[in-house]
């Protein structure tokens, strides 16, 4: 090649090992007639490939140069030339399997489901999954323990389960995100692809898989309150011909946190091995291994009708207060091609966890005195599940009709087994919040108030089939089947409990498109939660249901580049328990809570090297019928108003190429602490900027989040746990890419 060529390209290392035309993504043109040999595009980060094609992140103008001074190759007749693909990875993502189980375009399902790419955590310097989804319409925080769990408000439903690559994952502990690929929400019951869930909607984590060349990458994070975060993902080939392929992604993170006597520490790892059996049978095999100690923290309390005015760094507990989890997770994965039209998939998951505690738990709060009672307890418990997926996928045609079908089964098993414990009542110490004195003396924990086990086994069937009849009209229809069976041993008064459920859980969606890039679809779909107890009578409850209506447009737009969500819903829930009035000792399944809104979401680029993520949502979650609330009462911690805007430019030429901008505004509206609402928190705008340069296989960045320091709550869960947001908080990082 003679001097340099102007390539637009998804960036990336660029290896010409054949060929003289190089095709684009998308009918987008990059070049002709680009000699052999090796040439640079300068973006730090090389992704997976086929050989013979490259990747990179943003779209933009890059100039190829080549590497070093070689001898010119000699040139293979026209007629043996290859053709090499530049293929390329979004601002945001085209497909996803979560929603149907399938591989399928997001414009083609009649569902709001919203991806949050790698890309969008690493500009952010996100650190936790809460940083990725609250780029997204409907979603808040909800209870975390101060960052110990990983919890989220849906479409004003509290969403206590969480997936990892389509499997339930266990919520004793944060999840850590070095090994993640991108976020996915799925709004609205999903319970046909993934059984018991509540209706508001799932979140659901990719994690990264193998590499087929040799990948060094590590990073090392400092910032505000001693935070430490060094982390390494490593990938390649294991033997010659890579059939065989590993990747490992690990982290440990210290920091001292921004409450009172808060340090943190945090050990994890995610080994990963693909083997290519033959050509159309591949065996995955996946572990986690987590180790997470913190303290137990409550947060603040609430005060009349808002909350405590104290500093947000003051805690009510103990310097000794501890929670601590132990995680080992693995699962095996076979993905086998029949023939071109058929596949079968099926996975192994088992996880096991250690969870324990001791902290001295806020009882009783005196407003007029400032005197808080509290009470010392621990906890002991050892959570394990195991769950096994099956499925069949086919792609067939009735007449000029098409098909994709799947069919499916899942079986899931999950017990927890452990006590809690208390000290004596009136030996704890109390606390003044507004003048504390800590140093209390832990007491021996004599009184035991729980010990037991409960266990739930679930088999589900599942039969689904995305029909295109034309090419602008599609119809998704499918049903699941699920038989559960709870049990629970009280060891304390030598109970047992055994209950045994079914349902049925339809999904139907149609979709309309009056263009290539642009859908409108309506869906009915409807989700179970299983409850365990009696009624008065000693009938057993019935499950929890839930059904939604939803109708919305998404488009993919500047040709191609950036992807909008429309979607309006109501969502009904059904069977919730309130109490007896015949007798207050037992709870009757009369009540019902609605929520009903309207979303918008878009993310992509604006322009080359200008990304952008904004999302708005207007909801309106209440209880509808109650014997115990009023009906019009706020379901707790749903905000009315949701929005965010994240914004990043690169430059990508000239003498500023390399350097990176980014801005965002997050705000989330007012919010009750209960059912009651006898609290409330107040909104709030949250605003982070973040500076970062690219050069030579290196990244160099800072982040700044809760720009202006406002004191805000990231989450009310009841009168004595309102969990504080962080105020302003710098974070530093330096990365590398072989």
């Amino acid at each position: 090649m003679v001097g340099s060529k102007t390539l637009q390209a998804w960036g990336g290392a660029l290896v010409v090992s054949a060929g003289l035309h190089i095709a684009g993504l998308d009918s987008q043109l990059l070049a002709k007639n680009i000699e052999i040999g090796a040439y640079q595009v300068p973006v730090p980060r090389r992704d997976e490939l086929p050989v013979g094609t490259a990747s990179a992140r943003s779209l933009g103008e890059v100039t190829l140069a080549q590497a070093e001074p070689a001898p010119a190759p000699a040139q293979p007749d026209a007629a043996d030339l290859d053709e090499v693909t530049v293929e390329g990875t979004r601002y945001f993502r085209k497909n996803t399997s979560s929603a149907t189980r399938t591989d399928t375009p997001i414009l083609d399902i009649p569902q709001s489901v919203q991806v949050i790419p790698r890309q969008v955590l690493e500009d952010q310097q996100a650190t936790r999954l809460g940083d990725a989804v609250r780029n997204v319409s409907g979603v808040v925080t909800g209870n975390t323990f101060a960052g110990a769990f990983d919890r989220f408000i849906i479409r004003g439903f509290s969403s206590f389960e969480l997936l990892r690559n389509g499997f339930r994952d266990s919520e004793g502990a944060a999840k850590d995100i070095s090994n993640f690929e991108q976020v996915e929400v799925l709004k609205g019951p999903s319970s046909i692809t993934y059984g018991l869930l509540e209706p508001g909607g799932i979140v659901n984590y990719v994690t990264k898989k193998p590499l087929r060349r040799a990948y060094y990458a590590a990073e090392v994070k400092v910032g505000s309150f001693s935070l430490v975060r060094p982390t390494v993902d490593f990938s390649g080939p294991i033997t010659a011909d890579g059939n065989l392929l590993y990747r490992l992604n690990a982290a440990y993170e210290s920091s001292n946190g921004f409450r009172d006597f808060s340090d943190f520490e945090r050990w994890f790892a995610s080994p990963v091995i693909t083997w290519q059996a033959s050509e159309a049978t591949q065996l995955t095999f996946e572990a986690d291994l987590l180790r997470d100690a913190r303290p137990f923290d409550r947060g603040l309390i609430a005060f009349g009708r808002g909350v405590v005015d104290v500093p947000y760094s003051r805690r009510f507990g103990e310097p000794g207060d501890y929670y601590k989890v132990q995680q080992l997770a693995y699962g095996v994965r076979i993905d086998h091609k029949a023939t071109e039209a058929w596949q079968v998939r099926s996975g192994l998951r088992f996880n096991f966890q250690s969870l324990r505690d001791y902290r001295a738990e806020p009882v009783n709060f005196n407003e007029s005195t400032g005197i808080l009672t509290r009470n010392f307890r621990g906890n002991d418990d050892i959570n394990e599940t195991y769950a096994w997926q099956t499925d069949v996928i086919g792609k067939f045609k009735t007449d000029s009709i098409d098909h994709t079908l799947l069919v499916g089964f899942e079986y899931f098993r999950g017990f927890a087994d452990g006590q809690q414990r208390r000290a004596a009542p009136g030996t704890t110490p109390s606390l003044n919040i507004f003048n504390p004195v800590y140093g209390a003396v832990q007491q021996p924990l004599t009184v035991t108030v729980r010990d037991g086990f409960s266990g739930l086994s679930s088999l589900g069937f599942y039969l689904q089939d995305q029909i295109a009849f034309t090419p602008w009209l599609q119809l998704v229809a499918g049903g699941r089947y699920d038989v559960v069976e709870q049990q629970a041993l009280d060891r304390l008064n030598q109970s047992y409990t055994l209950q045994r459920d079914q349902a049925i859980t339809p999904r139907v969606g149609l979709l309309l498109k009056p263009a290539s890039n642009v859908s409108i679809y309506g869906s009915y779909s409807r989700s179970f939660t299983p409850l365990l107890g009696l009624s008065r009578e000693g009938t057993s409850f019935r499950p929890e249901t839930g059904t939604q209506y939803e109708v919305g447009v998404k488009a993919e737009l500047l040709d191609n580049r950036l992807f909008a969500t429309v979607a309006a819903y109501e969502i009904t829930k059904e069977n919730v328990l309130t109490t007896d009035p015949s007798d207050p000792g037992f709870a009757i399944q009369v009540g019902e809570q609605k929520s009903r809104g309207l979303e918008f979401d878009v993310i992509g680029q604006l322009a080359e090297g200008w990304r952008v993520v904004t999302s708005y949502a207007l909801n309106e979650a209440v209880v509808s019928r109650d014997n115990d609330f009023p009906v019009g009462n706020r379901l707790p911690g749903a905000p009315g108003n949701t929005a965010s805007f994240w914004t990043d430019y690169q430059f990508k030429t000239g003498s500023l190429a390399g350097l990176g901008i980014g801005a965002g505004l997050f705000y989330v509206d007012n919010r009750t602490g209960d059912l009651d609402n006898s609290f409330e928190v107040p909104s709030y705008i949250r605003t982070d900027a973040t500076l970062s340069y690219r050069f030579s296989g290196w990244k160099a960045a800072l982040s700044v989040r809760n720009l202006f320091d406002v004191r805000y709550i990231e989450s009310p869960a009841f009168r004595t746990s309102i969990i504080p947001g962080a105020p302003i908080t710098f974070v530093g990082s330096l990365s590398a890419e072989f």
